[in-house]
């Protein structure tokens, strides 16, 4: 079987659960146990191997699928920062309204 559809299915399936991810951490607002800065990683790894690696290797399936999982990557880096924002931004609001309760 030729490496570059047995890779790019490997890319789908990833994209797929990455895709899930975004889907729940947006119905949940809340994400917790995982640390954002090793998602920056795997988007910085995907970009390396979208920019150099595939290309390099004449995989276009797998190119097109990494982008799809790389994008699904950077979704759920957005969604979680904008959440955590959002969140330390209700805290100040929170903490603000009991101090001038005081």
């Amino acid at each position: 079987m030729n490496p570059d559809l047995i890779n790019s299915a490997l890319e789908l399936g990833g994209a797929c659960f990455a895709w899930s991810n975004v889907y729940q951490v947006r119905k949940d607002q809340d994400v917790k146990g995982v640390q954002w800065l090793a998602w920056c990683w795997y988007v910085l790894w995907g970009a390396w191997e979208l920019g150099y690696i595939y290309p390099t290797l004449n995989q276009p399936f797998t190119m097109f699928f990494s982008a799809i999982r790389i994008s699904a990557n950077v979704a759920w880096l957005v969604v979680v920062l904008r959440l955590k924002l959002n969140h330390k931004r209700q805290l100040k609001a929170w903490q603000l309204a009991t101090a001038e309760s005081d």
